[in-house]
């Protein structure tokens, strides 16, 4: 791994999408992004007219951390399809989900996602060159805040409103999300926008986990130190899964077989890609070998070649004529 002090040595720029899929994958995750927002709307006039100044300091943060302490792991990974551009693997950026993590907690969901949006426009410019990472940010900034700001009473919201289980359950809840965008992003055919999107996500996943991660163990603190600013206060309320049975089949077992779902399909696209690479590693040792094969013939070939043109008539001739008799004699060969 590698550290570097700031982004801003990268050059900024977008890899916006060129086919027509593409841009109906940015706009659904637009509208999706729209509802999500309208879902989880809070009215926080009151919030934000007392507490306007800890906005306008996370958003200061949320410039700096989005491209500043970048760690650069040591990963493999193959350039984008049909793209002439160096593969570089996602930074990490250790503070980067900080800010609105923060704001999730202290301000609430349409403050975090606006930050979350920032964060990702900045790493876009500069980390991941892709447009999608500002919806994906703001998307999970808003996940984060709906998560730790319910009132649901069994154990698993309970857990959920606790910054680090929020984290821990979104890195893991996002895979799909990152692997849509991943295959809404790559300007190329459908196969090869699955084959990307299912082996090639994985740095993006874990370097994206980590930073919320981190940011939710230092957003820990402020939860058990029972900040008044933190989270929603009133009573805990019954959870879906309480009030109706077909909600609480429904969160049991659409989970599984999504997970179920995505293990098999990234397994078998796996297992198909290395017998793929196999069989043309298989058949490039082939060819390399019978090509080698053919070496002695042509070696000695061209060694009594050698022979026959090295006559007393060449060795006594003068440097001038040396270079119009060997021209004369390679024409004689049917090989040139």
């Amino acid at each position: 791994m590698e550290w570097f002090p700031a982004l801003f040595v990268n050059p900024p720029f977008l890899i916006w999408p060129t086919l027509w899929l593409g841009w109906v994958g940015f706009f659904l995750m637009v509208v999706a992004l729209v509802i999500a927002g309208w879902s989880w709307w809070e009215h926080l006039g009151e919030i934000l007219r007392k507490r306007w100044w800890l906005f306008l300091l996370l958003t200061i943060l949320t410039a700096i951390t989005a491209s500043t302490l970048a760690l650069v792991p040591a990963w493999t990974i193959r350039p984008l399809p049909g793209l002439p551009l160096d593969a570089k693997p996602p930074a990490i950026l250790v503070f980067s989900a900080l800010p609105w993590v923060l704001a999730a907690g202290l301000l609430g969901s349409f403050p975090a996602a606006v930050l979350g949006l920032l964060s990702g426009i900045v790493s876009g410019l500069f980390n991941s060159h892709s447009p999608f990472s500002a919806l994906e940010t703001a998307g999970l900034a808003l996940a984060f805040s709906a998560a730790i700001r319910q009132r649901y009473r069994t154990p698993f919201y309970r857990m959920l409103r606790h910054p680090i289980g929020a984290a821990a359950v979104l890195s893991l809840g996002f895979v799909p999300v990152y692997m849509l965008t991943t295959l809404f992003g790559v300007n190329s055919g459908i196969a090869v926008r699955l084959d990307f999107a299912l082996t090639q996500t994985w740095p993006t996943i874990l370097t994206r986990g980590a930073e919320l991660v981190l940011a939710g163990a230092a957003a820990e603190a402020f939860y058990l130190s029972k900040n008044r600013w933190w989270g929603k206060r009133g009573e805990l309320i019954p959870s879906p899964s309480e009030v109706s049975l077909q909600t609480r089949f429904f969160y049991g077992t659409v989970p599984l077989v999504a997970a179920l779902f995505l293990v098999l399909t990234v397994g078998d696209w796996l297992v198909a890609g290395n017998a793929a690479r196999r069989m043309v590693k298989e058949r490039l040792a082939s060819a390399a070998q019978v090509a080698a094969d053919t070496l002695p013939y042509f070696i000695e070939t061209g060694q009594s070649l050698v022979l026959t043109m090295a006559t007393p008539e060449l060795v006594e001739a003068a440097p001038d004529q040396v270079a119009g008799m060997l021209s004369q004699r390679v024409r004689s060969i049917p090989f040139f």
